[in-house]
C-alpha cells in the first residue's frame, strides 16, 4: 500500500503512542529533547515527557511533526517546527544558528524497525518540507549524520542521515563537527500556493503545492449536503493548513466531512483513519478557494447516483468513484 503521511493532530495521538512504544521512542524522550531545557528533560524523562508532548499536540496551533502510515499502521515520525520551538539547540555548538534566518528545523526521525530501508525517512522529509511551506516557512534546516562511508547504527541516527537530506534537495551550509553537517532547503518556490475560506471567514485554509483538478461528486451524501452535487479539489493533507474551529461529521465509516460551525459551510471531505480509502489526501470545496486560476474541471464521480441530468461536457464520467481510489 502507498505510504501515507499526516500531521500529528490530537486525533492521531494514539497512533503516535503506538509508534513510540513503551520506551517513548528512545530512553523516554517522546521527542521532547530539543523542546525543553536539559534539566527539565531529565526531570520529566519518561511519563513526564509523554505528558508534555501530548499537551503540545493538544494546544497547537501547529502540529509538531508528521506521522507516516503503511497499511494503516504508523511506521515513521518526523519532528518539524520553527526553530524557536527548540531552545536547547542554541546551546549546542553543532546546532547553533548559522545566521538569523527564520528557519524551520527538522530535529528527529523515528522509523519502526521493520520498516527501515523502505524510503520512509525520505518520504517524511519531503512531506515535512511541503508542510513547512504550507505554514509559511521559507527555509527548512536539518542536522543529519554524515557517516563518512562507515557503518552507522540506524537507532543512533535519529537526526537523519545526510544522504536522505541530499535526496530531498538539501545542501550543506555549515559543518562544526566532522560528521555533523547543517543542511538547508529553500521551500518558498517549491510549489504553487492557494488560500480559501468559508462563507463567514471563521475557517480559513492554505494549500502549498500541486492539487488534483476539481471534480463533481453526485453521491447521495453530497446531494443531501448541498442539494445537488459538490465540486472539490484534492490535495495532500500534509500540505494543507487549516485555521479556525472545524466541526467534523462522519456520515459513514468511510470518511468524515468538515464544516464551519458558525456559517455551516461545507469545506472538507477526508477519508477516515484506517479506511481503505485513506491515501493521505483531503478534498477541499472548489467554491471556497480564493483563486481558481489554472484549475480545469476534470469530470464527475458517482454518476449512477445523480438525480439531475449530467451534461456531456467532454470530461470523464465515472459511474461510482474515481478508479483505484474510492470506487
Amino acid at each position: 500500500m502507498t505510504l501515507q503521511v499526516h500531521p500529528l493532530t490530537p486525533d492521531r495521538w494514539p497512533d503516535y503512542v503506538r509508534l513510540m512504544g513503551p520506551k517513548g521512542g528512545a530512553a523516554g524522550c517522546w521527542c521532547a529533547l530539543w523542546r525543553v531545557s536539559a534539566g527539565d528533560f531529565r526531570s520529566r524523562q519518561g511519563e513526564g515527557n509523554r505528558r508534555f508532548m501530548q499537551e503540545r499536540v493538544r494546544q497547537g496551533p501547529c502540529p509538531p511533526g508528521l506521522i507516516a502510515y503503511r497499511d494503516s499502521a504508523p511506521v515513521g515520525w518526523i519532528s518539524v517546527a520553527p526553530r524557536a520551538e527548540f531552545p536547547r539547540m542554541a546551546a549546542s555548538r553543532i546546532t547553533a544558528p548559522v545566521d538569523d534566518s527564520p528557519v524551520w528545523s527538522v530535529t528527529c526521525f523515528f522509523i519502526r524497525r521493520g520498516n527501515r530501508g523502505e524510503g520512509v525517512a525520505t518520504a517524511l522529509l519531503e512531506a515535512a518540507c511541503r508542510f513547512a511551506a504550507a505554514h509559511g516557512a521559507r527555509v527548512v534546516e536539518g542536522y543529519p549524520i554524515d557517516p563518512l562511508g562507515e557503518r552507522y547504527a540506524a537507532a543512533f541516527a535519529w537526526t537523519g542521515l545526510m544522504r536522505v537530506f541530499e535526496r530531498a534537495g538539501f545542501a550543506e551550509v555549515a559543518r562544526r563537527s566532522e560528521k555533523r553537517p547543517v543542511m538547508r532547503r529553500e521551500v518558498t518556490t517549491m510549489t504553487e500556493f492557494r488560500t480559501g475560506r468559508c462563507l463567514c471567514g471563521a475557517v480559513r485554509f492554505t494549500v502549498a503545492g500541486p492539487v488534483e483538478p476539481p471534480m463533481a461528486c453526485h453521491c447521495r451524501q453530497c446531494q443531501r449536503q448541498t442539494g445537488s452535487f459538490w465540486i472539490a479539489i484534492t490535495a495532500p493533507r500534509a500540505s494543507v493548513q487549516i485555521t479556525g474551529e472545524v466541526a467534523w461529521f462522519s456520515a459513514s465509516p468511510r470518511a468524515r466531512r468538515g464544516f464551519c460551525p458558525r456559517c455551516g459551510g461545507f469545506l472538507f471531505w477526508e477519508p477516515a483513519a484506517g479506511n481503505r480509502l485513506e491515501d493521505g489526501t483531503i478534498d477541499i470545496a472548489f467554491g471556497c478557494l480564493d483563486d481558481t486560476e489554472g484549475l480545469t474541471f476534470a469530470g464527475h464521480i458517482w454518476c449512477e447516483s445523480a438525480r439531475l441530468p449530467i451534461p456531456e461536457d467532454g470530461t470523464s464520467h465515472y459511474p461510482r468513484g474515481r478508479p483505484g481510489i474510492d470506487g
